[in-house]
């Protein structure tokens, strides 16, 4: 392709890519300019551009590459190949025989690099690889074969810079020059001497120094605290109740390998969330990927709305506070598993995460429908609150505000059923009963029935006492003769209304009264009031 074509191909691609105006216009004059000097209108060279990237090239063997495809990826498949996901958790740093994680080893290098000075070795590192190593140490997953054994490499180098570090000087070679033979032979003989020094001090035990800097003294003072045999027991303890889980865990499922096996629900939310799914440019980590742009780290608030409808659609929503609970224990009890059996190592999938974040969502906000719903919403407060941190002011007035709402409408159904207990059975005649304080024997007492929206939590105050005096009963089509407020006390309990009641609800409950048919009398024993206020009340346009 001509000199002139390539540059007007790479204007064409800026014109066709770039969403402003002002670089169109741009764009479009430079093409223009571009097919003059070369002897064309702008349309020949968009046809003679088009033409000459469709034009196979000529003398490439296409079929001579196919063998060599087929080779590395059969290579490619091998758990010990380059591009394979690593068996290796990380690489020991300062204690032989503790393994750090990947992103440790990076952090590691990456401050070696950093500060030991460059004429003793520092700096080693090129800027791509500084790069790779950020990507690394952000990265909380596993690594491909090839880039665990570059990590190696680099740590070795580490090692070989932080040694010539540590023992500058004791050649007797100036670090801004470079080393002459003679200086090598004396920098050899140096180092024999100190070695013979060392071996004449072993049994002998070195003077404290008066007063140790105050680095040392910290380092020292911390070293000496997470040592301490309250934290070497808390350690302990905490292994063994990790090791424990992880035993139950397997036991419980069988293997491993179960432990961290799809559920169904996980496998569905993955098929859901499939084609949203995008691979992090520059990264060669496993499980490095976001959720159309979306990162678990960037919080319930900047979810997508493709993520949340791929998660609904993939697994149904619970539609109660209590089924929303129930998942979200689940859940929780799932990862400490996984938690366990990795050493806290583990990360769930983004999807998850996401479904997650609506559980949350709906614990926060759903309104109950019942006492279990409530109750499931307080254990949620509970878990928030033993967190041991604080979430953000918007989500736990939210949450409050729920918690308001379900307690005023818990309240109203508690006066409903008070009211619907009263007014279950009215006299056949349509009459109020005769105010006697005595009823036909004879009768028997109607069962009350509970409210199902109230999960059998509030059968006290969902039942007024209606106790009768003795030989009495009510029967099943007819109340019974209550005597008014006289003060005198018949035998007969009165209903157990709420304490302080204002003057709003006692209206309220005296309306509800005055359809019935009932007289001011009955309605103001059965309200709490005086019959003098419904009289008034019955007044009152």
């Amino acid at each position: 392709m001509p000199a002139g074509l390539d540059t007007f191909a790479k204007v064409r691609a800026l014109h066709d890519r770039t969403t402003s105006p002002g670089e169109k216009a741009a764009a479009a004059g430079r093409m223009e300019a571009l097919a003059r000097s070369a002897g064309m209108t702008v349309a020949e060279a968009v046809s003679k551009l088009d033409e000459a990237a469709s034009r196979p090239a000529s003398g490439m063997d296409w079929a001579a590459f196919t063998e060599a495809f087929r080779r590395a990826d059969a290579a490619g498949k091998a758990a010990d190949a380059p591009e394979a996901p690593s068996r290796r958790r990380g690489l020991p740093i300062y204690d032989p025989n503790k393994v750090e994680p990947w992103r440790d080893v990076a952090e590691h290098c990456l401050q070696l690099d950093w500060i030991i000075p460059k004429a003793h070795g520092g700096r080693f590192l090129t800027k791509d690889e500084r790069d790779r190593l950020k990507v690394i140490a952000r990265h909380h997953g596993s690594v491909t074969n090839g880039t665990a054994d570059w990590i190696e490499t680099v740590l070795a180098r580490c090692d070989e810079a932080r040694k010539s570090w540590r023992d500058r000087g004791k050649g007797g070679v100036r670090p801004d020059r470079k080393a002459t033979e003679s200086d090598i032979e004396k920098a050899a003989e140096l180092v024999a001497a100190a070695k013979r020094r060392e071996a004449s001090r072993l049994d002998t035990p070195e003077p404290e120094p008066e007063q140790e800097p105050q680095a040392r003294t910290a380092a020292d003072a911390f070293s000496a605290f997470f040592n301490s045999p309250e934290m070497r027991a808390a350690a302990a303890q905490r292994e063994t109740k990790r090791q424990a889980r992880a035993a139950a865990a397997i036991d419980k499922h069988g293997s491993e390998e179960a432990v961290f096996a799809d559920t169904p629900r996980e496998a569905a939310l993955r098929a859901a969330c499939a084609h949203l799914v995008e691979a992090r440019p520059g990264s060669d980590c496993e499980g490095w990927y976001r959720l159309a742009g979306w990162d678990g780290m960037d919080g319930r608030d900047k979810l997508p709305v493709s993520v949340r409808e791929a998660v609904r659609q993939g697994w149904p929503l619970p539609g109660t506070v209590a089924e929303a609970w129930a998942e979200h224990e689940a859940a929780e009890e799932l990862d400490g598993e996984r938690h366990a059996c990795c050493r806290g190592e583990y990360h769930a999938h983004l999807w998850v995460e996401a479904r997650r974040w609506i559980l949350e969502e709906m614990l926060d906000s759903l309104p109950a429908r019942s006492m279990r719903d409530l109750r499931a919403r307080l254990a949620w407060m509970q878990y928030v609150l033993d967190l041991g941190f604080s979430r953000p002011v918007e989500k736990d007035q939210a949450c409050l505000d729920a918690l308001r709402g379900d307690v005023d409408r818990m309240g109203e159904r508690i006066r409903a059923a008070e009211h619907g207990a009263d007014l279950r059975s009215p006299d056949p005649e349509g009459s109020p009963p005769v105010q006697t304080g005595h009823c036909e024997p004879g009768l028997k007492s109607q069962p009350q029935q509970d409210n199902p929206d109230l999960d059998g939590a509030t059968d006290a105050v969902l039942r007024p006492s209606r106790e009768t005096s003795p030989g009495c009963e009510a029967g099943p089509d007819q109340l019974k003769s209550q005597p008014l407020q006289s003060g005198q006390d018949q035998g007969i309990s009165r209903p157990a209304y709420p304490s302080r009641r204002t003057n709003i609800e006692k209206r309220r409950d005296v309306l509800d009264l005055l359809g019935s048919g009932l007289s001011d009398r009955e309605i103001a024993r059965r309200a709490g009031v005086s019959a003098q206020t419904v009289g008034n009340i019955r007044r009152t346009p």
